[in-house]
């Protein structure tokens, strides 16, 4: 079995929040050419943009050490699935 390197894991997690960031920094500003790569492809929505920087950031958080950096991750987690559990409901 191989393992990932930490650096890798980190460099994931920084491009998903650069992504999710970018397409909120769209939904700010009301640039379309943010939300969607090409013009005929879907755009990218508001909740799942906030998935992609959760996401990054929990990655990020769970390649450092430290008991706080740890309760970090979980609370992100949390807030993932509270994400999912929102999108289900509305």
């Amino acid at each position: 079995m191989t393992t990932t390197s930490p650096a890798a894991i980190r460099a994931i997690g920084a491009f998903s929040i650069v992504l999710g960031a970018t397409t909120l920094g769209g939904w700010a500003l009301g640039i379309p050419q943010l939300l969607q790569i090409r013009p005929d492809w879907t755009p990218m929505v508001f909740n799942t943009a906030v998935g992609f920087v959760l996401c990054g950031l929990g990655l990020i958080a769970g390649t450092l050490a430290g008991r706080r950096l740890r309760w970090a991750g979980m609370i992100l987690g949390a807030l993932i699935v509270l994400l999912g559990i929102e999108e289900l409901l509305v």
